[in-house]
């Protein structure tokens, strides 16, 4: 650019006083005289280059920017000079050492006169926009080159054939490139099948290249589908042996995995003599690449299968005539033995068959017998151990019955009316845990020999309730038992009538025997969803440990205990809590904590009356 005279103070001043609104804007804005010197640079623009204002004003590009950039901008500057209108350049620029895509708008700065004294530029960073086009471009190859390999004749080819097709249509659009085709052996050995490759690379001659660590190799081509070498001349030396003698040459490569059956048995190599930046976009266009190739290749090892199968099948039904006709020519000679033959087998087969299922029915049997022993047995020693546990809930009232008659044979006369009435108040009690003792005997023992008949019919919760609490009246106003009610009305539950009274009777029962003087007995009823209703009995009584709880409902465990005011108890009520509940389709738990109560909880299939 040729120094004209240079500009006055006026025009200069002038110049910032018109350009100073830029100086926070988000654009590269700048002045230079006609002699190529910085007059005026914003804000954005000191930031982008990394200098101060100070060090760039009246400095030229070749002080500010590498020689070949510098050349370029002082080519377009006298452009615009000569030309005395605007110019636009896409151009590179270099900021803090790293290249950016600037789109640049030049114009001529003139004075009152029409001449040109200076220039004014800005430049918008267009670096995202250009890689985006990249992208889309490098995408719209991909799609291509998938297309073009898709629309490949597969036909009558070999592998070997369908590759190096694939090959040279990748090549068209990564002609920057040497690429190659490697099979993987069973020794981790990789096998040129096809390679091509730009003029600034050598054809690759080696035929073999063997892993050194192939574990790490085929680890990484499994995982993630590629593995990248950079500079592997002096880092990566370890992965490759064998390579030809131009390796120094190659500055980058990458190798997609190529995958049958998900098992990788070959890799498409492409090198570079330069460092290329394998960003994840160009790793996904290869890898999607790579996907498609072994779909192919899949189809194409699907379809050798197939073939092999179909000679296999030709050669055995040409086999198989020629035993036909081997058979026909002996047919006739053999007809009668055939026969024969046949019925035998016939009659073997059904013999052979007939012992097979006698065997199994043997074994079923044997089976079945050694399980009903089994139960047999357990069952026996639970009710030797139950009749054990009940001889000896009897002893109790029986010696207390037979010793309290005796008293009264014997000595009759020695008592006041006072002490009699006493005497036949404790015979009552002996008698009354007899009989509630030999009733749920009696009931278990049906239970066992399955002779109760189940009858499950609607029952309203609340009328069974109130119908067992006016049987137990008495012993409750006898303890002071506070009894509260929480009853949904209209509730019903589907059982037997008399099992569920009895249910009641016994779990009632057990609440008034185990809680103290002035104690409480709740009592709760209420829908669990639309199938199901909950009867609950809850007291604060004596309750029970978890040692105690964990022996409930069992026929050989002994559970007796005395109630809060020596009521006897033998445990068996439970039991036949437990079997009428289960007999009526429903459940029943316990929650119980010493010297807290205990709560009984029954599970019943709901009751809709019709």
């Amino acid at each position: 650019m040729n120094d004209d005279q240079p500009i006055s103070y006026r025009e200069l001043f002038s110049i910032y006083k018109r350009f100073a609104i830029f100086d926070n804007s988000p654009i590269l804005v700048w002045i230079k005289d006609i002699s190529g010197k910085y007059l005026y640079i914003n804000n954005h623009f000191c930031e982008y280059n990394g200098k101060s204002r100070k060090d760039i004003i009246n400095s030229t590009d070749f002080e500010l920017w590498p020689n070949e950039f510098a050349e370029k901008y002082v080519s377009d500057d006298k452009d615009v000079v000569k030309l005395k209108h605007s110019l636009h350049f896409e151009e590179k620029v270099i900021s803090k050492g790293e290249e950016h895509w600037m789109t640049t708008y030049k114009n001529p700065v003139l004075n009152d006169r029409k001449e040109v004294i200076g220039i004014f530029g800005f430049s918008i960073n267009i670096t995202e926009k250009k890689n985006f086009e990249k992208t889309l471009v490098e995408n719209q190859n991909k799609l291509v080159i998938i297309n073009n390999i898709l629309a490949i004749d597969k036909s009558e080819v070999s592998n070997e054939q369908l590759l190096i097709q694939i090959i040279d249509e990748i090549f068209k659009f990564y002609n920057t490139f040497r690429i190659s085709y490697f099979e993987i052996d069973s020794a981790y050995c990789l096998n040129k099948i096809y390679s091509i490759n730009p003029e600034d690379l050598p054809f690759l001659d080696i035929e073999k290249k063997s892993v050194v660590n192939p574990v790490d190799y085929i680890t990484q081509l499994d995982n993630a589908g590629y593995f990248i070498i950079d500079n592997f001349e002096s880092s990566n030396k370890t992965h490759l042996n064998n390579q030809e003698s131009s390796t120094n040459e190659v500055a980058s490569t990458i190798d997609i995995a190529i995958r049958i059956n998900n098992i990788v048995v070959g890799v498409l190599r492409f090198e570079s003599i330069n460092d290329f930046d394998w960003n994840q976009t160009k790793i996904n266009n290869l890898l999607e690449i790579g996907i498609h190739i072994s779909t192919l290749l899949k189809e194409m090892f699907l379809v050798s299968q197939m073939k092999d199968y179909e000679n296999q099948l030709k050669n055995n039904v040409r086999e198989l005539n020629d035993y036909i006709e081997e058979i026909n020519e002996l047919k006739d000679l053999y007809q009668t033995r055939n026969e024969e033959m046949q019925i035998n087998r016939q009659i073997m087969e059904e013999k052979a068959y007939e012992m097979i299922l006698l065997k199994e029915q043997l074994i079923n049997k044997e089976q079945e017998l050694s399980e009903t022993n089994t139960k047999l047995e357990s069952s026996l020693k639970e009710r030797d151990k139950f009749f054990s546990i009940i001889a000896h809930d009897l002893r109790g009232p029986i010696g207390s019955f037979l010793g309290l008659t005796k008293m009264i044979t014997e000595q009759s006369s020695e008592f006041t009316k006072e002490e009699l009435l006493e005497i036949s108040d404790m015979l009552y009690k002996s008698a009354d845990t007899l009989y509630n003792l030999m009733e749920n005997l009696l009931n278990w023992s049906r239970l066992q020999r399955d002779v109760i008949i189940v009858e499950p019919i609607p029952i309203k919760v609340e009328t069974v309730i109130n119908l067992s609490l006016s049987i137990y009246n008495d012993a409750i106003n006898k303890k002071n038992i506070e009894v509260s009610k929480h009853i949904l009305k209209d509730i019903s539950a589907l059982s037997d009538l008399n099992m569920l009274q009895s249910v009641i009777r016994n779990l009632l029962s057990n609440a008034i025997k185990f809680t103290p003087l002035n104690g409480k007995i709740i009592i709760e009823s209420k829908k669990i969803d639309a199938n199901f209703v909950s009867i609950a009995i809850q007291d604060s009584g004596i309750g029970m440990s978890e040692d105690l709880v964990s022996k409930l409902f069992k026929i050989d465990e002994k559970v007796s205990r005395e109630g809060t005011e020596g009521e006897p108890s033998t445990g068996l009520g439970l039991i036949l809590c437990k079997e009428f509940v289960e007999k009526n389709k429903g459940s029943i738990s316990v929650v119980s904590q010493e010297n807290k109560g205990t709560k009984f909880e029954i599970i019943l299939p709901i009751g809709i009356e019709e």
